[in-house]
């Protein structure tokens, strides 16, 4: 993981809307993630960041990771999943898939709905060129849902994405 992506990870975990859930096996820190809701009708839970220490992966503890932070998310309210990763993060995809998770190239949708888009890179603090990995409900439905609360998504990106870009810039 690059710095950056650790910087906003922790950004998000110490921000008053992310929850940390971390396995452990036996008395080590086997992996972690951090999850949180964004509070809409129907509300959406976000897989921010999972993780697997590195030589305990293929092991199933990603799956007891993502299975866990659904979970949690359900008891929240949510009923749609979402969560974005890099084009050539293989083991995360995978991860997703095998979970029943969609894939979306954000690129393309792009083309399609520029506005709304914006407002999904927004509400998970992705890139343009991510996948997005939706859970519980059809793109064009999450795409409604984030442009009738645009004032949410960007109260939201403001809180986990640009005011920890103002603190890593000094300003």
């Amino acid at each position: 993981m690059g710095w950056w992506h650790r910087y906003y990870a922790e950004a998000v975990a110490r921000s008053s809307i992310g929850t940390w859930l971390c396995l452990r096996v036996g008395n080590r820190l086997a992996g972690a993630t951090i999850l949180y809701t964004i509070p809409l009708k129907p509300s959406i839970g976000v897989i921010y960041y999972i993780a697997v220490h590195e030589d305990l992966e293929r092991r199933g503890l990603g799956k007891v990771l993502l299975a866990s932070s659904e979970e949690i998310l359900e008891l929240r309210g949510c009923r749609i999943f979402v969560a974005s990763t890099t084009v050539d993060n293989d083991g995360s995809r995978k991860l997703f898939r095998s979970m029943g998770y969609r894939e979306i190239l954000v690129d393309e949708l792009f083309a399609a709905e520029p506005n709304a888009t914006e407002l999904l890179v927004r509400a998970l603090c992705s890139f343009e060129d991510d996948v997005v990995m939706l859970k519980g409900c059809e793109v064009n439905e999450l795409l409604e849902l984030l442009k009738r609360n645009r004032a949410v998504i960007r109260g939201i990106w403001r809180r986990i994405c640009y005011e920890p870009w103002l603190r890593m810039r000094g300003g």
